[in-house]
């Protein structure tokens, strides 16, 4: 009868053991998707940022010789294609805004390609919850 309760004594013992491992590498593991979310969100942060910059100075810049252009074509259709002024802006404006319309398609492209959600840490985590699910 001893020998009874001392294994049943050892099997519980055995049994809040094992619980406070899993509970331990639960927290480890859970500790290491966090790091892994976080360096991956900052890295996504950072080509954003540096994405953000040159997009910016290419804008300005673009912009500047944009301008300077466009009046000098305008002045090209009035000179020497006969154009009044209304007509040679008009021609500028709807050449602008077909150029305007690729820009903002390609940066829609670029823009898609910048994960909010970290992709390999979910991928990780996926496959760690899977593993904790096949024990």
């Amino acid at each position: 009868m001893e020998t009874m309760m001392s294994t049943r004594q050892q099997d519980r013992e055995s049994l809040v053991e094992l619980a406070k491992d899993v509970a331990v590498g639960t927290k480890d593991l859970l500790a290491a998707h966090g790091a892994q979310f976080k360096a991956e969100i900052q890295v996504e942060a950072n080509r954003a940022e540096i994405a953000l910059y040159e997009l910016s100075f290419g804008g300005v810049m673009i912009f500047i010789g944009l301008s300077f252009l466009l009046i000098s074509i305008v002045m090209y259709l009035q000179e020497k294609a006969g154009l009044s002024g209304g007509a040679a802006w008009a021609v500028i404006g709807l050449g602008s805004m077909i150029l305007g319309l690729i820009g903002a398609q390609l940066a829609r492209y670029q823009l898609r390609k910048i994960h909010v959600l970290p992709q390999q840490t979910l991928h990780s985590l996926e496959e760690s919850l899977t593993w904790i699910t096949k024990r």
